[in-house]
Order: C-alpha cells, then structure tokens, then sequence
C-alpha cells in the first residue's frame, strides 16, 4: 500500500500545468487613419509609412482591413513597439504578423523585424517562419536580435514569425521596417506578440501528498 502511495505521489510531484499561449499585443491598425503618419496608435514612427485602408487608390488588396506600407511617401520607415513587455526564464515569445509584397510593380523590397531588449538576454531556439530566411538554433548573450529578407512586389500575405525561449528574465520592444527607399514597401498587418510560460508545476496536490507520506512512514515505523 505504501509503495502505491509513494508511485502516486512521485507522479503528482512531476505533473506540470500545461503552458498556455497569452497574446500581450495585437494591431490590425485599425485605430489609425489611412494616411501618411509620422506615429501610430501602439508604434513610434521612424522615418515615413503610410497607412492604407481597404478601401484606397493604390491598387492594394489588402487581406480584409488595414495595413502598413513600411516605405511610405517620405519613406523608407520603422514602427516600434511604444510599450515594453517582459518576460520570465523559460518563456517562448514570439512575434507574427501577416506581411506582403508592394503589390505596385516593385520588383523587390527588403524588410526587418526583430526585439530590442533592456538589458543583456540569454536565449535559446530562435527559430523564424514565412518570409523571413535566417534560421539560429542558439545565441548568447544578447542585447537584441534581428532579421529579415525580401519580398517581390508579388509576393502575397503570409504570416511570418521570429520566436526564441529565454534563458534569462527580461524586458523587450520589438519593430519593423524596411530600408528599400522607392516609396513602394512591403505592406504588414495583424501585428501579434505571444508570451507563453514555460509549465508550472502542480504545486498543492504532491506536497500534501508529500506530507501523508511522512505520516504514513512515521506510523510504519511505530508499528515496527
């Protein structure tokens, strides 16, 4: 009977809570005025980008609402993120967005997105998916991290995502932007930061059942 207490116990010990995704930011720009803009609801402005509604002259499609044109009219641009977000040992973070070629017979235009942290960051599996090319498996220690790639003009929206887990705690801003300077850029939307925890162990079962075990053993040795 003891041992079968004791497996239970162990068990419940090493049972974790499943992580679960938690989006700390989202825009689809929908709170900004289609126009030349010099800063954004939820971004500072470096640079120019232009904001282009759904309905607009351009000959955009854009993929159900707004989106940005990273090289605007006074381009070319960065947005970054007005607030910072941190993060714990163990977190994965990861930012996406939906991203798309210039649609307007630019052959090809680059782009760049990445995090910018607040102090020195230990990180791990940083891994990037959609547009972007470069793949690390490891860093040290960093103070930010970008990449980036390129987007023919006929490139449609893909969602494209730069993510990693942190070794260490740590406090970040993100952005992006292009350097292509024609005044027709890659267009982005539907900006989402996720930070999921890393598991959480079961905390009250197993330490209960941890201190029956004492009980239990005390009472085996009385009767001993």
């Amino acid at each position: 009977m003891l041992k079968i207490i004791m497996t239970a116990a162990v068990t419940c010990l090493t049972l974790a809570v499943p992580a679960s995704a938690a989006s700390v930011f989202y825009d689809d720009f929908s709170g900004d005025v289609p126009a030349l803009q010099t800063s954004l609801t939820n971004f500072n402005v470096t640079g120019g980008i232009d904001v282009v509604g759904a309905s607009n002259g351009y000959g955009i499609t854009t993929p159900g609402g707004t989106v940005v044109d990273l090289d605007g009219s006074v381009g070319p641009g960065r947005i970054t993120s007005k607030n910072s977000y941190a993060f714990s040992a163990g977190d994965v973070v990861t930012l996406s967005m939906l991203l798309g070629g210039a649609q307007r017979g630019s052959a090809s235009d680059n782009f760049g997105f990445g995090y910018d942290f607040a102090s020195v960051v230990d990180i791990k599996d940083f891994t990037v998916t959609g547009y972007l090319m470069a793949v690390f498996p490891s860093f040290p220690s960093l103070i930010g991290i970008s990449t980036g790639g390129y987007l023919a003009g006929t490139d449609p929206f893909k969602t494209t995502t730069v993510g990693f887990t942190a070794l260490t705690a740590g406090i970040l801003n993100f952005w992006i932007e292009t350097t292509s300077a024609d005044n027709v850029g890659p267009l982005v939307t539907n900006v989402n930061l996720d930070i999921t925890p890393s598991a959480v162990p079961l905390p009250a079962g197993g330490l209960l059942l941890l201190g029956g075990l004492g009980v239990l053993a005390a009472l085996r040795r009385k009767r001993v």
